[in-house]
């Protein structure tokens, strides 16, 4: 399986690679920028199962990043979890209505995001043991 995350805090994106290695099987591919993801993205020699991206960065955030995501035939059944440190009403809602797995508010506790990111793959979160993914929103 395989992960691209993004975030332009560096400790932040730190602490999500290392959550990542504690998960068996997963490939991370990191980035501190949602242009950069989104050529990862519309890479067709890559492929993804999970992005976890920031929603406050430079240029283009994380909820423009799904939305380009959404968008894309390809991509349209990613599973994507979103995290920042703003959590009012409008911008919960918003994120809602993109199909995400996950709204994550930083900062956040690391054995929830990795119950999160577990569950986002399909993998137990006890065993490693694949599961049904959640359903996405179309």
């Amino acid at each position: 399986m395989k992960a691209l995350l993004v975030d332009d805090n560096e400790s932040c994106l730190t602490l999500l690679q290392g959550l990542m290695d504690t998960i068996p099987g997963v490939e991370v591919t990191a980035t501190a920028s949602a242009s950069e993801a989104w050529w990862h993205l519309s890479d067709p020699n890559q492929s993804f199962d999970l992005l976890i991206a920031d929603v406050s960065m430079p240029m283009i955030g994380g909820v423009e990043l799904t939305q380009r995501v959404r968008a894309h035939s390809s991509l349209r059944k990613l599973r994507i979890i979103l995290c920042s440190a703003v959590h009012d009403r409008r911008t919960v809602e918003s994120v809602q209505n993109l199909g995400v797995s996950y709204y994550v508010v930083k900062p956040f506790d690391l054995k929830l995001m990795k119950e999160k990111i577990q569950r986002s793959l399909g993998l137990s979160s006890d065993s490693g043991t694949v599961h049904s993914p959640p359903k996405i929103l179309p």
